[in-house]
C-alpha cells in the first residue's frame, strides 16, 4: 500500500478550503449573534412603546383627563415610537418575515385610530355626552394588545432560530479550523520525509566521483519520488543519445563556414486606438446621460494611438466617464460633463470636467499621490486608479472654484503615453567566419 503523499496543489486547496470554512463560519456566527441581539432590542423596544399606550388607556378609563398620558404630544410620541420600531423591523427583514410584518403594520395602523378615538372620547366624556362603557375603545385596545403579543412571540421564535444557527456555525468553524490544522500537520510530515529523501540523494551524489551509472541512478530516484516516470525516460534518452550525438558531430567538424549575425527585431508593442475606445464608451453612456438630463460636451481631437491594451483602455474610459456622470446626479441644476482630448508629441491627454462637483481632501490626496492610502476613498476611484497601470497612464485632479469661493466643478486630467509607428529594418551587424567549433566558442563567450 502506498504511503499518503498528496501533491502540494491538493494540500493547498484543502487547506484553503478549511480556512474559508472556518473564517466564513465565524463571520456568519457573529452575524447571527448580532441579529439575535437586534431582535432582543426590538422586542424590548416594542414592549416599552406599548407601555405608553397602556398608560394613556388607563388614564382614559379612570377619567384622569388632566394626566400627561392623555396629552396630544405624549400620544404622538407613542405613535412615533412604533414608527421607529417599524423602520428597524424593515431594516432587519421587511416583508420576508410575514408574521412580524403583519403584526407591526397592524399596530402602526390601528394606533393612529386609537389615538384619535381616545382624544374624541376624552372631550365627549368631559362634556357629559357619552359613557366610556358604551364605547368600543376597549375592543380596539384589546386588538392592539393582541397584535403586540403576536409580534413579540414571533420575534422570540425568530431569535431562538438565530441562536440555534449561530451554534451550528460555531461547530462548523471549529471543524474547519481542525481540518486546517490536520492538513498543515500532514504537510509538515510530508515535507520532512521529502527533505530526508533528497538529503540522502545529495549524500549519495557527494560520496564518490560522477559516472554515467551514478547520474542515471540519482535521476531515477528523483523522478521516482516526483512520480514522473515518463519525464525520467525522456530525459535519460535525450542525454544518452540525441544530445551526445549532436555535440559530438558539431565539435568534430573543421569545415569553415560563414555566419551572418543580424540585429534582433524590436518586440511588437501593444497599442490601443483612443478614438475607437472612446466612441464605444460614449455609445453606452449617452443614453444614461440623456435620461438623467446630463449634457455630455465632447471635443475629441483626431485619431491617435496610446500604449496599452485596447480592452483595458476601453474599461478605464468607461469607469472614468461613468463615474463623472454618476456624480453629476448629485445636484439638480447644471448637470454637465465635458470631455477634451489632444495628442502632444510623445504624450496625449484627456480632460474630464464635472460641473458643480467637488472632490474631498482624501480623494484629492489619493488621486494626486502615488502611494496614498485608499481606505477612506470611494471604491470607484480606487478601481480607476488601479486601471491606470494597465494602460501606462497617469492622473491628476483639481477642484475649480469661482472668485467668490463657490464650487464650479472639478477637473480630471489623464496623461497617456502616445504611440507613433516607426519603420525599422533588420540589419546585419557582424559577419563571423571559422569552423563550427570556433563559432560555438565565440557565441558562448558572448552569452
Amino acid at each position: 500500500m502506498k504511503n499518503l503523499n498528496f501533491s502540494m496543489k491538493t494540500m493547498a486547496i484543502a487547506g484553503a478550503a478549511f480556512l474559508v470554512l472556518s473564517f466564513g463560519s465565524i463571520f456568519v456566527q457573529n452575524s447571527m449573534n448580532v441579529k439575535a441581539q437586534k431582535m432582543a432590542t426590538l422586542s424590548n423596544g416594542v414592549g416599552t412603546c406599548f407601555t405608553r399606550i397602556n398608560q394613556s388607556f388607563t388614564a382614559l378609563m379612570i377619567q384622569d383627563f388632566s394626566s400627561s398620558y392623555l396629552q396630544p404630544n405624549f400620544m404622538s410620541a407613542s405613535q412615533e415610537c412604533f414608527n421607529v420600531a417599524n423602520k428597524e423591523f424593515n431594516l432587519l427583514w421587511g416583508k420576508a418575515f410575514k408574521d412580524g410584518y403583519k403584526y407591526i403594520n397592524q399596530i402602526v395602523s390601528d394606533l393612529h385610530w386609537f389615538n384619535e378615538k381616545t382624544q374624541k372620547l376624552k372631550k365627549l366624556v368631559q362634556e357629559g355626552g357619552v359613557s366610556l362603557t358604551n364605547s368600543n375603545i376597549i375592543n380596539k385596545y384589546t386588538g392592539l394588545e393582541t397584535a403586540k403579543t403576536g409580534f413579540t412571540d414571533a420575534i422570540e421564535k425568530k431569535q431562538e432560530t438565530a441562536k440555534a444557527w449561530a451554534t451550528t456555525w460555531f461547530v462548523l468553524s471549529f471543524v474547519g479550523f481542525a481540518g486546517f490544522i490536520a492538513v498543515a500537520g500532514l504537510f509538515g510530515v510530508q515535507q520532512k520525509n521529502n527533505r530526508k529523501l533528497f538529503s540522502d540523494i545529495e549524500d549519495d551524489a557527494a560520496a564518490s566521483e560522477a559516472s554515467a551509472a551514478k547520474v542515471d541512478r540519482i535521476l531515477e530516484n528523483v523522478f521516482a519520488k516526483l512520480e514522473m516516470p515518463n519525464t525520467y525516460k525522456f530525459v535519460n534518452e535525450y542525454y544518452s543519445t540525441l544530445l551526445e550525438q549532436q555535440y559530438a558531430n558539431f565539435e568534430s567538424s573543421d569545415e569553415e563556414i560563414q555566419v551572418e549575425v543580424k540585429e534582433k527585431p524590436k518586440a511588437v508593442e501593444v497599442t490601443a486606438d483612443f478614438q475607437e475606445a472612446m466612441n464605444s464608451v460614449l455609445d453606452n453612456i449617452q443614453t444614461k446621460a440623456f435620461t438623467h438630463g446630463i449634457m455630455l460636451d465632447a471635443d475629441l481631437d483626431d485619431d491617435f494611438k496610446v500604449k496599452g491594451d485596447q480592452e483595458a483602455l476601453a474599461q478605464f474610459l468607461y469607469n472614468l466617464i461613468d463615474y463623472a456622470t454618476e456624480n453629476s446626479l448629485h445636484h439638480n441644476e447644471g448637470r454637465r460633463v465635458s470631455l477634451r482630448s489632444k495628442p502632444l508629441g510623445g504624450t496625449a491627454y484627456l480632460k474630464v470636467a464635472i460641473a458643480n462637483y467637488c472632490f474631498n481632501v482624501d480623494e484629492l490626496s489619493y488621486l494626486n499621490t502615488a502611494d496614498a492610502e485608499s481606505s477612506s476613498v470611494n471604491m470607484n476611484l480606487v478601481l480607476i486608479k488601479e486601471l491606470l497601470g494597465d494602460i501606462k497612464a497617469t492622473i491628476a485632479v483639481k477642484n475649480k472654484m469661482s472668485a467668490k469661493e463657490n464650487i464650479e466643478g472639478c477637473e480630471i486630467e489623464v496623461i497617456f503615453q502616445r504611440y507613433k509607428e516607426e519603420t525599422t529594418e533588420k540589419s546585419i551587424t557582424a559577419v563571423v567566419k571559422g569552423t563550427k567549433r570556433e563559432i560555438l566558442q565565440a557565441m558562448q563567450s558572448e552569452a
